[in-house]
């Protein structure tokens, strides 16, 4: 019996060895294959870096020339007209601010347009200092602290008619890092416009326009007026409740004077000793007292900053911002040595399709552009 086994554990041992030296020839040949993928991928890379090497040696007059283009009409920019900017931090409130964002590229196709006469009635500006106008620009305040209160305000803040569903609140609520990623220019609370011209003191006028021009639009002002009612009637409840608490301290004042207890059954020494069954009246009116003072407060607040559907929390400067003639100069000859390469480019795009169409007419391969 045992000289019948030994033949099959032999067997056994052989396709183990087996198996062991296929994974081996298996694994050595995938990590061969990677390393030629990888040097393949690094010879690719230099032959990339080679061409473009190639192809700006044998074009570089050209895209000196081009370099030296730009360079001169920045050069001649700066020297015909100095620009000056300044910034303004705008509110969006009720949804404005695609209107705000809608008002800027108007503003910008009225000044491509050299529309100078719709320009000085809407900025109440002289025709001569709208034809000054360069460009406006917009873009959101972005900060963690803001994304933080737009986050709380949406998610953490609840409204106060929906109390009874803070309960399941919490299996409803979005992850920070997620509201944050999603989050688009049209969201954020304030915007920081930038404007450029060449008259270092209209700065002023442009800010209170673009203002007007929004704020005159029928549905944002009729959303605006019913959130002022809205805020006045809130600050008229909370001023009416405080005075109704005040009136009822007074009462519990006058009570303690005449050496009558707050407190039901007179059990203070309880209270004293942190039992939980009674609470002090005067305590608890002070506690809310100091919680409606803080609401009215932050409602004060909240019809300042709603009191237009574009309010201005930071103007122009009165006086504009010299931009840095360099920037422009740089700006301006990096265009034209870009321009160089492109028309170059398309250049020895078009004489590869002739060779194309030549190789395609006599069997033979297109040479390399």
């Amino acid at each position: 019996m045992e000289t019948g086994n030994k033949p099959t554990t032999e067997t056994v041992n052989r396709d183990a060895d087996a198996d062991l030296s296929l994974l081996l020839y298996k694994t050595g040949r995938s990590i061969k294959q990677f390393l030629l993928w990888i040097a393949r991928g690094i010879g690719a890379a230099g032959r990339t870096l080679l061409a473009i090497l190639l192809f700006l040696f044998r074009n570089i007059l050209w895209l000196l020339i081009g370099f030296v283009i730009g360079l001169l009409f920045g050069i001649y920019q700066v020297s015909k007209t100095t620009t000056f900017s300044s910034d303004m931090i705008v509110k969006a409130n009720f949804g404005s601010s695609r209107n705000l964002y809608n008002a800027v590229n108007y503003v910008n196709s009225l000044i491509s347009a050299n529309q100078v006469n719709e320009l000085s009635t809407m900025f109440e500006i002289t025709p001569a200092e709208a034809a000054q106008l360069h460009d406006l620009s917009i873009e959101p305040e972005i900060s963690e602290l803001i994304t933080a209160e737009m986050y709380r305000q949406e998610f953490l803040e609840p409204e106060r008619n929906k109390k009874m569903r803070l309960d399941t609140f919490w299996t409803r609520t979005v992850k920070y890092e997620d509201f944050k990623e999603n989050l688009t220019d049209f969201d954020y609370p304030l915007y920081k416009i930038t404007a450029k011209t060449s008259n270092a003191t209209v700065f002023t006028k442009l800010g209170n326009g673009i203002a007007a021009y929004i704020n005159s639009n029928p549905l944002l002002s009729a959303i605006k007026q019913q959130q002022a009612e809205s805020n006045a009637g809130e600050e008229k409840l909370l001023v009416n409740s405080i005075g109704n608490l005040d009136s009822l301290r007074n009462a519990y004042n006058q009570r303690l004077i005449k050496g009558e207890s707050t407190v039901p059954n007179g059990n203070q020494m309880m209270l004293l000793q942190g039992t939980k069954e009674q609470s002090i009246p005067e305590l608890d009116l002070y506690d809310k007292m100091i919680e409606l003072q803080d609401l009215l407060e932050k409602s004060r607040n909240r019809s300042a900053t709603e009191s237009n559907a574009v309010v201005i929390q930071a103007p122009f400067s009165p006086v504009g911002k010299k931009i840095s003639t360099i920037n422009r100069v740089s700006t301006l000859a990096l265009y034209g040595f870009l321009l160089a390469t492109a028309i170059l480019l398309l250049i020895g795009f078009y004489k590869w399709l002739l060779a194309f169409e030549a190789s395609h007419k006599t069997g033979k391969k297109p040479a390399k552009a």
